[in-house]
């Protein structure tokens, strides 16, 4: 699967260009940090944490994807000085980089949640759920 890179950039830039609140960021942060200091790979740490707490698996995945986005900014901007600098090899490096970052993105997208994880849809259909048998005996008198 080729990856157009000018593509790339423009999702990036539209996904950290998403409003997003600021204690948001802040957990994402927070989470990209423990991420960056367990030792484990992306991968590793969002599968550890689907099978140890499945309830912060869907915030660890977006903190993650979100961190990978950010990361792929970071290497065009390292690739663009790398150019101007005149070291196309390194250049071209950060360039390969960014198309496996944007491949792990996919990859975390496709992680199915838990049994247990929170998501919003889970939490509508247990809404539901509660609200089936209030309905029912309201429908019924």
């Amino acid at each position: 699967m080729a990856y157009d890179l000018k593509r790339i950039l423009s999702e990036a830039k539209d996904h950290l260009a998403k409003p997003k609140k600021a204690n948001t960021l802040e957990r994402y942060r927070r989470i990209w940090k423990s991420i960056d200091q367990s030792g484990l790979t992306i991968m590793e740490y969002v599968d550890h944490v689907a099978s140890t707490k499945p309830g912060q698996f869907v915030l660890t995945r977006s903190a993650a994807v979100h961190g990978l986005w950010k990361l792929i900014i970071q290497k065009f901007h390292s690739a663009q000085r790398k150019m101007t600098a005149g070291l196309k090899q390194a250049s071209a490096d950060e360039l390969t980089e960014v198309v496996g970052v944007r491949m792990a993105i996919d990859m975390l997208r496709d992680k199915k949640p838990p049994k247990d994880a929170f998501t919003r849809k889970g939490a509508i259909q247990t809404r539901q759920h509660r609200e089936t048998p209030r309905r029912l005996a309201a429908a019924s008198r």
